[in-house]
Order: structure tokens, then sequence, then C-alpha cells
């Protein structure tokens, strides 16, 4: 499947990570937001990850964002809480469904805008695998964990390439 989101969803642990800083969680989450702004990606938010971005950012993410505005590349859109019956019928355990019921916004947000999601959560990850193991609403999205594939997704961004197989939440 060829990389060609229209936007991003980029969760509110790579605002907080990011930074100027060489540390390799907050290179790869400056890494991951640069290349969203240079491939020249629209960056949705929900209000409710707005509030967690605004909550949690970085004063680098807080410049990035700015910038996203300026080049009218930021939109907010409004969530249809789209896997709130997905997490419902997955038969999750209860500590499964409460990591999942804390980030459907923004799995509603990628499925709204492009299904493309950035964030270093992977637990929430491993949650929502097996939610898409059996809802073919998540089957195509793409789920980028920047301190594991920041420098794969630089190079998919630059040569406009082919999205791994990995990072599609449902890779099985």
């Amino acid at each position: 499947m060829k990389f060609n989101p229209s936007h991003a969803v980029v969760d509110a642990d790579i605002a907080r990570a990011c930074g100027i800083s060489e540390h390799p969680v907050s290179k790869s989450s400056r890494d991951v937001l640069v290349g969203i702004r240079e491939f020249n990606l629209g960056v949705a938010f929900c209000p409710m990850l707005l509030n967690e971005w605004k909550k949690h950012r970085s004063l680098y993410a807080t410049k990035w964002l700015a910038s996203m505005v300026a080049k009218k590349k930021f939109h907010l859109i409004a969530t249809a809480e789209l896997c709130l019956y997905e997490v419902e019928n997955a038969g999750l355990t209860e500590v499964q469904k409460q990591i999942a019921l804390k980030d459907a916004h923004v799995i509603d947000a990628a499925l709204s805008t492009g299904n493309f999601i950035a964030s270093n959560d992977k637990t929430a990850r491993e949650v929502f695998a097996i939610i898409a193991s059996g809802s073919p609403l998540l089957k195509e999205l793409i789920w980028v964990v920047p301190t594991e594939d920041a420098d794969e997704l630089m190079s998919v961004f630059i040569n406009r390439g082919y999205t791994p197989k990995s990072w599609l939440i449902n890779s099985n």
C-alpha cells in the first residue's frame, strides 16, 4: 500500500516528548513532527486531543503547531465516536478496555482524516491491534511509533514510498 495519508493525528505523548535534546525519544518525536511538516501533511485534532496537547506540549511542539496553523495545515475536527462500538464488542479485558477508551478519540480522529497516527504508546497500539483483528473499520489504520520507526518514516516521507506492513495496526 502506497504511503499517502492526507493528515496525521499526533498523540499528546509526542508533544510532551519532543524537544531540542538529542535523547532518542525526544529526537525521534521531533523527527516525526519535522517529517509531517516537510511531507506537507495536514495535522488533525479533535477537541479532546487538542486539550491534551495544550496541557502537555513542549516548547518545540508549541512552535511546530503554530507553524502548522500558519501554513493552514491544522484542522480541528469533530469526531464521530466511530470506534466505541468496536471497543465495547472486542472481548477485551477490563484493563484493555480502559486503555482503549482512553485513546479512542485518537483513533476516531485518524479514521476521520487519513488513517495515520504517530504515538509512542505501544500499549495502546497493542490493544487497538487486538480490536483491529476483528474489525474491518480499523484494518487500514497506520500507527507509527516514533521511538521505533522514525528513521524509516523519514525515508518513506522523502521517497514517497510504501507503507511498511509493520505500521498497519492489523499487520498479521
